[in-house]
C-alpha cells in the first residue's frame, strides 16, 4: 500500500483523495486480519502481534481517511 502513495504523490487532489480512502479502507482490512488472528492464536503468544503495531495500523488508517473526507481541496 505505501508503493501506491509513492507513485500517487503528483496526482490532482481529488484523485489523490480517492487513492487516500483505498488505502485507508485497505488499513482497515489489515486491522480485521490482525484482530482475527489475535482471536485465533490467543493461546500461543508467540506469533500474536503487538498491540502497538495494530495501535498504529489503526491511527495510520484514521489520518488517511481525516485527509480524504474532512481536509479542504486546496493546495497551499
Amino acid at each position: 500500500m505505501g508503493i501506491v502513495l509513492i507513485f500517487g504523490k503528483d496526482i490532482e487532489i481529488t484523485l489523490a483523495k480517492i487513492v487516500l480512502s483505498g488505502t485507508g479502507m485497505g488499513y482497515l482490512f489489515l486491522i480485521a486480519v490482525f484482530v482475527e488472528y489475535m482471536i485465533n492464536f490467543k493461546y500461543i503468544p508467540e506469533v500474536v502481534p503487538p498491540i502497538t503495531s495494530v495501535i498504529i495500523v489503526f491511527l495510520l488508517a484514521v489520518w488517511l481517511f481525516y485527509v480524504a473526507i474532512v481536509k479542504k481541496n486546496t493546495s497551499e
